[in-house]
C-alpha cells in the first residue's frame, strides 16, 4: 500500500508540466481523475457541472464527485473513437463532460417528470436531474470494453470491469483498439453503473422507478422506452459530436482506418438526422414508402460528398457512380432486377385543392428504411404513390412530358406528365452516368397543354399574388390574406371540408394553425428568406416553423383576430361528426376580413362548436 501512494504521489509531480501534445502514444502515463481533469483542461466544464446541479457542496461530494472521479480513473485518455469525433487522447472524458454540461443545461428547461403535477415535480426534482447526469456519464462507457482495452507496460491487457488500473502495478499504457461492435458497445454501458455511480446515487435512483426504467432502457438502447432521459441526453451527445466533426485534432497512429462504406453511412445518416434532406414533400431528396426508402441520387450524392469534407474526411471519391457502387456493394442500396443500383421511379401525389398536386419522374437509389433512419425518427409514409418503372416506360414518359411541354397534343395520354426531375439518356449507359451526377431534386412545373397556351398562362399568372423578396417584408400581412382571397376566389382552396384549412364558423373564419400558415410559407419559399447567422445549422422543419411564426406574430399584432375568452390566440373548435369526435385548432378572424363579399360567402359549418369561448373587453 506504501509503495503503491509513493507511486501515486510521483505520477502527480511527473504530470504537472505535461502536455497532452506531448504525451508518447506507445507510453502514455496511468493517471489519477484530477491529474486527467488538468490535463485535459476540463476545469471550467466541471464548475459548470457543479453549478447546474443545483445541491449543496455536501451532497454533490456524495453523490456527482465520486461518479465523476470514477469515471476519469477508468477511462484514463482513452480517444472517444478511432477517426470520427474526439479521437486524440483524453477524447471520451472532454465528450463525456459536455454531454453531461449540455445535458444538465437541457434539464434546466423541462418539469419533469412529464405530465406530473407541480408538487411531484418539485419533490423530484434533485433526483431527475442525477439521472440525467448519470445517463449522459455512463452513456459511452461501453467503448472502453467494446472498441479499445488498454495495453499496460507489465504486458497485460486491461480494461475497466478488471480491477483498478491504479493497482496493477503499470505506470503506463498504449491504447488498442477493436472492430466496433456498436450493439455491444451500447448495451455493455449498463454494465458500469455499479462500477462508477457510488452507492447513494444508486440507491437513490432505483427509489424511483420510472427514473429507473427510463436510464437502463437508455443505456441498454431501447429506443422506444427510454423517454425524456434519452431524449435529452442523446440530443447532448449530437450536439456535442457535430461541434467536434471536423475540428483539428490528432488521432492516435495506430488507430485503424474507416473503410469508405462506414464514412458514408456516417455522412448519409448525419444529414437525415440534422434534417438536411428533405423527406416526402415536394422537391424532397428522400421519398418513404413503407419498408423502403427511395433517395434521390444527384442530390443525395452532391450532399454526401459536402458533409464529408465538412468533418474532414477528404477522400471521398468525387465520381458519384463510385458512391453508388460503394453502397451496392455492401448491401446497403438495393439492387435492381437486372443488378444495377439505380432505380427509375414515379413520385406522384394529388389533394384534392390541387395545391399539393405533382408528380416526378426521378433516379434513385432504394434502400430499406431502417438501415437509414433511427427507429424514434422513422417518418410516415409518403401520402402519394410511389412507382418503380423500368427503364422503357420511363422514357417513354420522358418523352410525352417534353413534347408536352412544347405543346404537342397525344390522343394516348389520359395522365399528363406535369412535372420532371432528370434527363432521359439514350442508352444504358448514358443512363447511369446521367442519373449519378444528376443535382436536382425538383423542375418548376410545366403545364400540360391545352391546346390554347397564352389563355392557360394568362390565368394561371394571377392565382397568387406576386411573390414578396422578404418574410420580413411590412406587407406581409397584407399579401398572407392576399393570398388566402385568392386561393378560394379561383377555388384552390377547400372550405368547410374534412381536410379544407379554413372553415366558416358561427364566431367568423376559423384559419387552421399552422397548416394553413406552412403551406404559405412553402408556396412562396419564405423559410429561405431568413436571416441565419454564419454557421448555424437548421433544419428545414425548424425554417419552416420560424417562417410561419413570423406570418402569425404579424397576425397577432395587427389584432385583426379574435382571442379566446382565456386571451389567448388559439381557438379549438370541437368536431361533432356522425361517427366521430375530434378537434381543430386556429386563428378566428371576421369572415368580412376572408370573405368581402356576403353574397358569396359560406355558411358556417355547423358541426364545428367552438370549445375556447370569445373574450369581450
Amino acid at each position: 500500500m506504501i509503495k503503491l501512494f509513493r507511486r501515486a504521489n510521483l505520477r502527480q509531480s511527473q504530470t504537472d508540466n505535461l502536455r497532452i501534445d506531448a504525451i508518447n502514444e506507445k507510453k502514455i502515463p496511468v493517471l489519477g481523475p484530477h491529474a486527467i481533469f488538468q490535463l485535459v483542461g476540463a476545469a471550467t466544464r466541471l464548475s459548470a457541472i457543479r453549478a447546474l446541479t443545483g445541491i449543496s457542496d455536501a451532497h454533490y461530494q456524495l453523490l456527482y464527485q465520486p461518479a465523476i472521479e470514477a469515471f476519469a480513473s477508468q477511462c484514463q485518455l482513452v480517444p472517444a473513437s478511432a477517426t470520427h469525433h474526439h479521437c486524440g487522447l483524453g477524447g471520451l472524458v472532454i465528450h463525456t463532460l459536455e454531454v453531461v454540461e449540455l445535458a444538465l443545461r437541457m434539464r434546466r428547461g423541462k418539469q419533469l417528470p412529464l405530465q406530473a403535477d407541480p408538487e411531484q415535480i418539485a419533490d423530484e426534482e434533485h433526483q431527475w436531474t442525477y439521472g440525467i447526469f448519470a445517463a449522459a456519464l455512463l452513456h459511452d462507457m461501453g467503448k472502453t470494453i467494446s472498441s479499445t482495452s488498454l495495453k499496460l507496460d507489465t504486458g497485460v491487457l486491461w480494461n475497466p470491469l478488471h480491477h483498478p488500473i491504479q493497482e496493477t502495478g503499470a505506470s503506463s499504457y498504449s491504447v488498442h483498439f477493436h472492430r466496433p461492435n456498436y450493439s455491444l458497445q451500447q448495451r455493455s454501458s449498463t454494465l458500469f453503473t455499479t462500477n462508477i455511480l457510488p452507492a447513494a446515487g444508486l440507491h437513490w435512483i432505483s427509489s424511483n422507478s420510472d427514473l429507473m426504467h427510463q436510464l437502463i432502457n437508455w443505456l441498454y438502447g431501447h429506443v422506444y422506452e427510454y423517454g425524456v432521459i434519452g431524449d435529452i441526453v442523446r440530443e447532448a451527445d449530437m450536439t456535442s459530436v457535430a461541434r467536434n466533426l471536423g475540428a483539428s485534432g490528432k488521432r492516435l497512429s495506430n488507430a485503424p482506418s474507416i473503410p469508405l462504406i462506414e464514412k458514408l453511412m456516417t455522412a448519409l445518416r448525419q444529414l437525415i438526422e440534422t434534417d438536411q434532406l428533405r423527406v416526402n414533400r415536394n422537391g424532397a431528396a428522400i421519398w418513404i414508402k413503407g419498408e423502403y426508402a427511395y433517395t434521390v441520387c444527384g442530390v443525395v450524392a452532391k450532399k454526401v460528398i459536402t458533409q464529408c469534407n465538412d468533418i474532414g474526411i477528404t477522400d471521398i471519391p468525387h465520381d458519384n457512380s463510385r458512391l453508388f457502387d460503394t453502397w451496392q456493394e455492401h448491401g446497403y442500396a438495393l439492387s435492381t432486377s437486372n443488378g444495377n443500383a439505380i432505380w427509375f421511379v414515379k413520385v406522384a401525389n394529388k389533394s384534392r385543392d390541387e395545391t399539393e398536386t405533382y408528380s416526378h419522374f426521378l433516379t434513385v437509389l432504394k434502400f430499406e428504411v431502417r438501415k437509414l433512419f433511427h427507429p424514434s425518427r422513422r417518418p410516415m409514409d409518403f401520402d402519394g404513390t410511389i412507382e418503380e418503372l423500368d427503364e422503357t416506360e420511363f422514357r417513354r414518359a420522358q418523352l410525352l412530358q417534353n413534347e408536352e411541354a412544347m405543346g404537342v397534343a397525344h390522343q394516348d395520354d389520359s395522365n399528363p406528365i406535369t412535372e420532371t426531375n432528370e434527363v432521359v439518356p439514350n442508352s444504358e449507359e448514358q443512363s447511369t452516368r446521367v442519373a449519378a451526377n444528376s443535382d436536382t431534386t425538383a423542375s418548376e412545373p410545366i403545364p400540360a397543354s391545352t391546346g390554347d397556351n397564352e389563355e392557360k398562362e394568362d390565368v394561371t399568372s394571377k392565382v397568387n399574388p406576386p411573390p414578396l423578396p422578404s418574410i420580413y417584408d411590412g406587407n406581409l400581412l397584407n399579401h398572407f390574406l392576399s393570398w388566402i382571397r385568392e386561393k378560394l376566389r379561383t377555388g384552390k382552396m377547400l372550405v368547410n371540408q374534412k381536410s379544407a384549412m379554413i372553415h366558416v364558423v358561427k364566431e367568423g373564419t376559423l384559419l387552421v394553425s399552422p397548416r394553413l400558415f406552412s403551406r404559405y410559407v412553402d408556396e412562396y419559399q419564405l423559410d429561405q428568406t431568413l436571416d441565419i447567422k454564419d454557421g448555424e445549422k437548421t433544419s428545414q422543419e425548424d425554417l419552416t416553423k420560424r417562417a410561419y411564426t413570423i406570418v402569425q406574430k404579424r397576425l397577432e399584432k395587427s389584432r385583426l383576430n379574435i382571442k379566446a375568452a382565456n386571451r389567448m390566440n388559439i381557438h379549438i373548435y370541437a368536431i361533432n361528426g356522425q361517427n366521430k369526435k375530434s378537434k381543430i385548432k386556429g386563428f378566428l378572424v371576421s369572415s368580412d376580413l376572408i370573405f368581402p363579399d356576403v353574397d358569396t360567402r359560406p355558411q358556417p359549418n355547423e358541426i364545428l362548436e367552438n370549445t375556447t369561448g370569445i373574450y369581450s373587453k
